[in-house]
């Protein structure tokens, strides 16, 4: 009976992640995001829980980028890195059926580039 009702309760979460891991998924709760920081009124429930969604997921993947060093940029995920992935899933809306991991890491990686070695360094200095 335990291992039913266990089956019961992970199968909605099962499909919920497996929906939310798309590009076009992620797209809506930036979409909110988006609003929210344009000052459009949102369905304050669904709207704001969805802006913080992305904002969530975003920070969390720039701050995996950042201590890998994929990415070099601000220490500290802002709104601003919701923005870039906003932008980026507008600009090339024929991948969003990728994974967001995958379209989240693009957009990040080419708004905050590193660079590769030393001579980029010194020949960007100058």
């Amino acid at each position: 009976m335990k291992k039913l009702l266990l089956i019961l309760l992970l199968v909605p979460c099962i499909g919920f992640a497996a929906n939310s891991s798309s590009g076009n998924a992620l797209l809506k709760q930036c979409t909110y995001a988006e609003a929210l920081l344009d000052g459009k009124k949102i369905d304050a429930e669904l709207g704001e829980d969805y802006a913080f969604l992305c904002l969530g997921y975003v920070s969390g993947v720039y701050e995996t980028l950042f201590i890998n060093n994929e990415v070099c940029g601000p220490n500290v995920a802002n709104w601003h890195h919701a923005r870039v992935v906003y932008d980026y899933l507008i600009e090339h809306t024929e991948t969003l059926h990728f994974d967001r991991y995958v379209l989240t890491k693009i957009a990040l990686k080419n708004e905050f580039p590193c660079k590769s070695n030393i001579t980029d360094y010194l020949s960007s200095s100058y």
